[in-house]
């Protein structure tokens, strides 16, 4: 059994990922969302009973707050009974030898304090280096308890070496103030001031009644993705009992793609064969090139986004993966909202042999099992 949960974490990533036997399933956990997504997590582990909330393996991507806020709850709600066999997250002591200086409350230094507070294991796995690959040779492989492996594709120490460079910048520039750790009043206020963003503003959609150029929107050429944030990205391929998921975190394609062909020499394929592949980026057209989806053999794409900030999915991205993604694939969505919506178009799915999935009606998250 192996069935993927994208929890609703609004223009963020919360992966709830079950593996082994049904009635005692081994679990992963990879990043936490928004801070508003952590009501839904903890939703989600209160279905689970308090003694088997145990999860092998927590993985914070990066540092986005669309990725981390959630994590950074849950660890100032120490009530909520669960625990990590080990957490994957590539802090500032994995980037420089010595130790940081007080950077301040934010985000990736309050999870580090934590982690080292209530003394969690971290990056055991790799023997508390960086979770990254190495400069060449075959990329690193990590068999999990029950027989999954992760086999790492970012990032790279080029990548890790750029944030670092840029570590109290990126740190500290985010888009709002981080609030302390643990101060009740300030999480409230910064709830309030959300409030202020429309969840229906999608910006730059195309009308409703015209259904998207696919081929224009393909054959445009756009920039690449040049944070250090997400060239950070920890991204892997997921593989159990003859399953594939690539899951990527919000990786640059081109690491992405390197790591792909080097794979494809290890394993001597053409094409690496994939059961789902969870967009870099939430869709973003600068994380998903041409060059990468030729390297993939997929028919599942999972799009893990509301829509509600950076247009994602991006129309050309999606455009790319409807021309260069298959002949027969479904796109899997964990909301319908006007930016999802619109590719559940009939002209479009006849002519370009996808099928779409949504949350039920009125609902938000979505599973698949594979």
């Amino acid at each position: 059994m192996l069935r993927i949960e994208m929890l609703p974490a609004e223009n963020g990533d919360c992966l709830w990922i079950e593996y082994g036997e049904w009635d005692n399933p081994l679990r992963i956990l990879i990043d936490g969302g928004t801070h508003r997504t952590y009501d839904a997590l903890r939703e989600r582990m209160e279905r689970v009973d308090a003694a088997d909330r145990r999860f092998q393996l927590l993985t914070i991507t990066h540092i986005d707050n669309d990725h981390i806020d959630g994590i950074v709850r849950l660890l100032q709600n120490p009530q909520i009974a669960y625990s990590f066999r080990d957490i994957w997250y590539n802090g500032w002591p994995h980037l420089d030898n010595a130790e940081s200086d007080a950077l301040g409350p934010v985000q990736g230094e309050y999870v580090a304090a934590r982690i080292r507070h209530d003394g969690l294991p971290w990056n055991d796995e790799v023997a508390g280096a960086a979770v990254a690959i190495a400069q060449e040779g075959r990329l690193p492989r990590v068999t999990l308890p029950g027989g999954l492996e992760l086999v790492l594709l970012s990032p790279t120490p080029e990548k890790l070496e750029r944030l670092r460079k840029k570590w109290r910048k990126v740190i500290t520039d985010v888009e709002r103030d981080y609030p302390d750790p643990g101060s009740a009043e300030d999480w409230l206020l910064r709830l309030e001031d959300d409030a202020r963003y429309d969840p229906d503003d999608d910006g730059d959609l195309l009308g409703d009644d015209e259904a998207p150029d696919v081929e224009a929107l393909s054959r445009k050429k756009t920039g690449y993705d040049r944070s250090a944030a997400n060239g950070s990205s920890i991204a892997f391929l997921l593989e159990y009992e003859g399953k594939r998921v690539l899951l990527a975190g919000d990786a640059h394609a081109t690491v992405l793609a390197n790591s792909v062909e080097l794979y494809l020499e290890e394993l001597d394929l053409d094409r690496l064969p994939l059961d789902a592949f969870k967009l870099p980026h939430h869709g973003s057209k600068k994380n998903l090139t041409k060059r990468l989806l030729g390297l993939i053999d997929c028919r599942r794409y999972l799009v893990s986004t509301n829509g509600r900030r950076h247009h994602h999915p991006n129309d050309e991205a999606m455009a790319r993966v409807l021309a260069h993604g298959g002949e027969e694939k479904a796109l899997i969505f964990n909301y319908r909202v006007p930016r999802t919506e619109k590719w559940d178009d009939a002209e479009l799915r006849a002519a370009y042999g996808y099928t779409t999935r949504y949350p039920p009606l009125g609902r938000e998250g979505i599973a698949l099992e594979l």
